[in-house]
């Protein structure tokens, strides 16, 4: 692994030492030179600046160098590699040290230096000099086009020509021979015509014929995919080609190592595609010692690999590169400087967090509602588990429509809450909208009456909006302030309305009694500005005229325990208690009733 790269006078890098990680991040600003440390690393390993741009010192070296008395202008790199264990000896440094050097007319062969990192030379027999010479450096430049995706296939074609060279001169002789056939008679015209043999034959070497072949997924070419997608091959195609390299290694052969340097791969790759590479980029890491990356980017989807993976701090190595003056300035920073540095990052990246949490869980409640929509029963859509449970014994005795007509989906105790409600809705939007309008049902949406419910509702509703998605059957619905609570909200208490409101004052008596409830924090969040007035001015608390029943309403909410306590007991009542119990439940079950039936227990019974 490269362990610290010296950058002496290359291009707008006048000095620069670079500490290496097994994932190394270069971000900074447009121009800062973030490529240059990449492009500088391609001429030390593959003696070219980009792919087919060969080194040319005028334009190479900086510009802006101090002139030397009696030294000719030079460019240097060198690098640190940290040894693999297997080429570790006692009483031996654990680096190794390789220099090169470049002039005027290219690479000074007679400076470059292998060593040990302490200066001393390799043992006579020693297989680091081969270790050095196995490295493989692949620069994936920051525009993927035509050219580079066609010798990305050609070096595909060098790899498995080498592991199966015969397999396919024959599948190239076959197709010649066929050729052949095909066009005897054209053949044999020019061979009358010129008096000399004609033939048709394949070039003995197939790369040029590889770098045409078309990839192709879901039967549409890779050549006409969009940028996004053809970027999110490299990595595989990289990984592919170094795996079939390592194949061809016999029993003791010294390894291959494999560095990638990608240049902004974020570039026209939607986020989801981005953190899915990100993943692929850790995995590679986790799998194999074999393989380091050096990154240039700009976004902390890559230089926040360390918050998708615990164990990633580790092989992470983050760097910020800035310009001052006419030069390149690297400095080793940890991720949360670098968000600083970045400037809008502290603002953009809780919400590029917050975007892929809501990804993930849209992409979950998607797996889940599928099975459900296969049912075509009208469904209700409700926060939580308990929440589930309750509405089912309500829809049982005030709804007049048989229990096996609707579904009622809470989505499990993983997935509770407003914001998951919003995303398991959406989830089920998404799977009906394309289907035949015979072959869909409807749906609803129940959600609490409180900061999050309503922030979810909300949202909810902005999302039908700009996806137009409100052909497909779902309407969302608030819970009304129960009759129990009215009196309260119109004294000026600001009231949130969650199922357990609904409840009757002996529900509440019990959840006392047995422990499930527990004190609202911010009693000032409760009352109104007219009650807030009337105590500025003197007046009464209001939480002082509060009779007892009232006080533990309004001070107190249900904790998680207590909800599926207190649902599990309304499960358990027989029919006339349920029925006293959950009375104020009536009319939001005839309100939903109406949506998913219209014509009421008559039209779902037909």
């Amino acid at each position: 692994m490269i362990s610290r790269i010296s950058i002496r006078n290359f291009r707008s890098i006048a000095s620069a030492d670079i500490d290496g990680n097994w994932i190394t991040t270069l971000v900074g600003a447009n121009d800062a030179g973030k490529s240059n440390v990449l492009r500088a690393l391609n001429l030390f390993f593959n003696n070219e600046i980009n792919s087919g741009e060969d080194f040319e010192f005028t334009r190479d070296y900086n510009q802006f160098a101090p002139a030397l008395n009696r030294k000719a202008a030079q460019i240097e790199i060198s690098i640190i590699f940290d040894l693999p264990d297997g080429y570790k000896r006692e009483g031996q440094s654990d680096q190794v040290v390789w220099k090169k050097v470049w002039r005027k007319d290219g690479e000074v062969r007679a400076l470059e230096r292998r060593a040990f990192s302490d200066g001393q030379p390799f043992p006579q027999r020693s297989k680091i000099p081969a270790l050095l010479d196995r490295i493989r450096f692949t620069h994936i430049p920051a525009i993927k086009d035509k050219a580079f995706f066609a010798d990305l296939q050609g070096r595909l074609y060098d790899v498995l020509a080498s592991v199966a060279e015969g397999p396919l001169k024959n599948s190239a002789g076959e197709f010649q021979a066929q050729l052949g056939a095909q066009l005897q008679d054209l053949l044999s015209n020019l061979r009358e015509a010129f008096e000399a043999e004609s033939t048709m034959r394949l070039p003995e070497n197939l790369r040029e014929i590889f770098e045409s072949l078309e990839i192709s997924s879901g039967e549409v070419p890779l050549s006409r995919r969009g940028d996004g997608i053809k970027i999110r091959h490299i990595p595989l195609m990289l990984k592919f080609i170094a795996q079939k390299q390592d194949d061809l290694l016999t029993r003791g052969g010294v390894r291959y190592t494999h560095i990638w340097g990608f240049e902004e791969p974020e570039n026209n790759v939607e986020m989801s595609a981005a953190f899915a590479m990100g993943d692929e980029f850790l995995e590679l890491i986790a799998e194999s010692d074999r393989f380091q990356l050096f990154l240039t980017t700009h976004s902390p989807i890559f230089y926040r690999l360390d918050q998708r993976r615990p164990e990633g701090v580790d092989w992470l190595t983050s760097h910020f590169v800035s310009k001052s003056g006419n030069h390149t300035i690297t400095t080793t920073r940890a991720p949360d400087e670098v968000d600083e540095s970045m400037g809008l990052m502290p603002i953009v990246a809780p919400y590029v967090a917050e975007a892929k949490r809501r990804y993930d869980e849209i992409g979950a409640q998607l797996e889940a509602v599928q099975d459900i929509a296969e049912q075509r029963r009208p469904t209700i859509f409700v926060e939580g588990d308990s929440d589930r449970v309750v509405f089912a014994k309500a829809w049982q005795l005030f709804s007049g429509i048989a229990d096996d007509r609707v579904y009622i989906c809470s989505g499990g105790e993983a997935y509770g809450g407003a914001s998951a409600l919003h995303s398991r809705s959406l989830a089920w939007m998404l799977t009906v909208r394309h289907r035949p309008v015979a072959d869909r049902v409807k749906s609803a949406s129940v959600f609490d009456d409180d900061a999050s419910g309503n922030a979810a509702r909300v949202s909810l509703g902005n999302d039908i909006t700009r996806m137009n998605l409100g052909h497909c059957g779902l309407k969302s619905f608030k819970l009304d302030t129960p009759p129990r609570l009215q009196p309260l909200a119109r004294r000026g208490f600001k009231l949130s309305v969650d199922l357990e409101s609904y409840y009757t004052d002996a529900v509440w008596e019990r959840a006392i009694e047995s422990g499930w409830l527990e004190p609202i924090d911010d009693l000032a969040s409760l009352l109104s500005p007219k009650l807030l007035n009337r105590m500025a001015a003197g007046g009464a608390n209001p939480f002082a005229e509060l009779n007892e029943a009232d006080a533990s309403r309004i001070c107190n909410k249900f904790n998680d325990l207590g909800k599926r306590r207190a649902s599990m007991f309304i499960q358990r009542l027989d029919q006339e208690d349920a029925e006293r119990e959950l009375e104020s439940f009536r009319p939001m079950i005839e309100k939903i009733r109406g949506h998913l039936f219209q014509g009421g227990a008559d039209a779902a019974a037909e």
